[in-house]
C-alpha cells in the first residue's frame, strides 16, 4: 500500500481544484486518444510510425485513472465538511 500524505486546503482551494481537475478531464482524453490512434499508424515496413505512442498512450490512461481517483478524494473531502 502506498503511503498517505495529509494535504490541508482551504474549502475555495478544494473546489478549485475540483474545477481544474473536471475541466480538464476532456483534454486529457483527447490526449490518451490521440495516443491511441496514433499507436496504430505504421511505417511501411510494418513498424509503429510513432514510437512512442505506446507508452503515451498508457501515460494518459493511467493520469486519467489517477485523476477521477484524486477527484473522487477531493469530492469525499468536501462533502465531509460541509
Amino acid at each position: 500500500m502506498e503511503k498517505k500524505v495529509v494535504i490541508e486546503l482551504t474549502e475555495q482551494q478544494a473546489n478549485d481544484l475540483d474545477l481544474y481537475l473536471f475541466a480538464s478531464s476532456d483534454y486529457r482524453s483527447r490526449e490518451q486518444q490521440a495516443c491511441e490512434e496514433l499507436t496504430l499508424e505504421l511505417n511501411e515496413d510494418g513498424t509503429p510510425k510513432y514510437k512512442n505512442m505506446a507508452s503515451n498512450a498508457k501515460f494518459w490512461k493511467d493520469m486519467n485513472s489517477q485523476m477521477k481517483k484524486i477527484c473522487e478524494i477531493v469530492n469525499r473531502a468536501r462533502f465531509r465538511h460541509e
